[in-house]
């Protein structure tokens, strides 16, 4: 079975004009008509941390971690606040800043619960995460498919 390492929205048909995608699949590259929307590739490498304390003084103490992308270079930045000791995910939410969405997509950062001794956790995640590129086939020319063989690729 072939794997396809990725596909890539190409210039258009010079005879048709219709827009190309290329796919490639081990030592073949494919070319057919289509429209690609890829999907967020932080959605992969997003992720925040959230560990809330128990109460001291009427405050919990809140500790995190965010982490996000640039191209090879990760950022990293340390998140430290105090909420009530009632709150909700909108508190934890108001001192987050820029990390409440994916930076390349903008989408609302997801978070899930979890209980850890007397600690609660909140692990983020851009909601895009596990969807992979979505390609809308088209019909072109007979001259808009084509394909490639060989490690020259």
């Amino acid at each position: 079975m072939k794997h396809c390492y990725g596909h890539e929205q190409l210039d258009p048909c010079e005879y048709c004009g219709t827009p190309l995608v290329g796919a490639d699949y081990d030592d073949d590259y494919y070319v057919f008509p289509g429209i690609l929307k890829e999907a967020c590739r932080q959605a992969r490498s997003l992720k925040v941390f959230l560990t809330v304390y128990e109460p001291e003084n009427g405050r919990r103490f809140v500790y995190g971690h965010g982490y996000k992308s640039k191209g090879i270079n990760w950022n990293e930045e340390t998140l430290k606040f105090y909420v009530p000791e009632e709150y909700s995910l909108d508190d934890l939410r108001k001192n987050i800043g820029d990390w409440n969405f994916c930076p390349e997509c903008g989408a609302e950062v997801v978070f899930k619960t979890e209980k850890c001794n007397s600690m609660l956790k909140f692990n983020g995640n851009c909601p895009e995460k596990g969807k992979n590129d979505e390609i809308k086939t088209l019909i072109g020319c007979e001259k808009c498919c084509s394909s490639a063989h060989g490690s020259f690729l």
